[in-house]
């Protein structure tokens, strides 16, 4: 099986997405605190989120991962990337690869896909608030996680909340 692990970036009213048609700065993919647990491993970005980072010249981000890119276009190819359609063929690639870990970097449609199946959310706040016009609720049921921790990974990050499906070691 394949733990399914959520790195994910909200504002303090808990809303991730983009602020006004932007990803918001200042931890977008590839500025993510904890960004550095993923070198090595497989990664999952939807289409949007993988050509704004792109766009924004950071495709640096993307060294030393495997790339899985989501799109719902079964035409779309991304050259020295692996692309999937649906977050289940993503989890099968994965799964082909031998990995026993994977990490979803976003965006937003993507978490919704994998939160009921992730085993762990890495949770970093931004000293935000989002316009909810741009931006939707990170919402996952809390009955069914445990805030382990947080951490203050040093004075340039905001603290990150660790939480862990119930009833996993």
């Amino acid at each position: 099986m394949t733990n399914i692990t959520l790195l994910v970036t909200a504002s303090l009213d808990s809303f991730i997405g983009r602020q006004n048609g932007e990803n918001f700065p200042p931890m977008a993919i590839g500025s993510h605190p904890l960004y550095f647990l993923t070198r090595h491993k497989l990664v999952i970005v939807g289409r949007k989120s993988y050509e704004a980072t792109l766009q924004k010249g950071r495709g640096h981000v993307f060294n030393n991962r495997t790339v899985v890119v989501l799109s719902r276009n079964p035409l779309f190819s991304v050259p020295s990337r692996l692309t999937a359609t649906t977050i289940e063929e993503a989890i099968a690639l994965a799964e082909a690869k031998k990995k026993t870990e994977v990490f979803v970097l976003g965006g937003t449609e993507v978490f919704y896909q994998t939160v009921g199946r992730a085993t762990k959310i890495y949770l970093a706040l931004l000293e935000s608030f989002l316009n909810p016009r741009d931006s939707r609720p990170f919402i996952f049921p809390e009955d069914a996680w445990l805030w382990t921790r947080w951490e203050l990974k040093n004075k340039k990050h905001n603290p990150i909340f660790i939480l862990k499906k119930k009833g996993l070691p």
